[in-house]
């Protein structure tokens, strides 16, 4: 026994949900699609307490588990 629509208007609401599906799965793709998108990184600048200043400073004040937060000097 096959599960048919019994009216024209349930038809019409199983129209309207299909292509809502259809849509929505569209927009799924996309975004799923933006989020593999490569970067590329051209430029990067540090200056962070603990004299890290640089991405590489910083990894390893990170890595020590430093504490390198301080008083603001005075003349700031």
């Amino acid at each position: 026994m096959t599960n048919t629509p019994e009216s024209p208007k349930e038809l019409d609401q199983l129209k309207q949900a299909l292509a809502a599906l259809k849509k929505a799965r569209a927009r799924l793709d996309a975004m799923e699609k933006s989020e593999k998108q490569p970067i590329a990184i051209i430029g990067m600048g540090c200056r962070f307490p603990g004299s890290a200043n640089s991405p590489e400073a910083f990894w390893q004040l990170l890595e020590s588990g430093t504490d390198a937060i301080s008083q603001v000097p005075g003349d700031r």
